[in-house]
């Protein structure tokens, strides 16, 4: 019963859902702690090679 009453919750307000967490997601990005991780996962990503394909030849 909760469960169905949880799942009705969660179709009719999504888009609640949706900003609570997008929300959280922009909050922990620009923390000093998200933009050190963010900063560290481009280095990794541009030593692997994957921006290759952004760069003008």
């Amino acid at each position: 019963m909760v469960f169905v009453l949880f799942a009705e919750l969660v179709l009719h307000l999504g888009w609640v859902f949706a900003a609570i967490v997008a929300g959280w997601a922009l909050r922990y990005i620009h923390s000093a702690k998200g933009r050190a991780r963010m900063a560290d996962l481009a280095d990794r990503l541009d030593r692997n090679g994957a921006f290759e394909a952004l760069k003008p030849n």
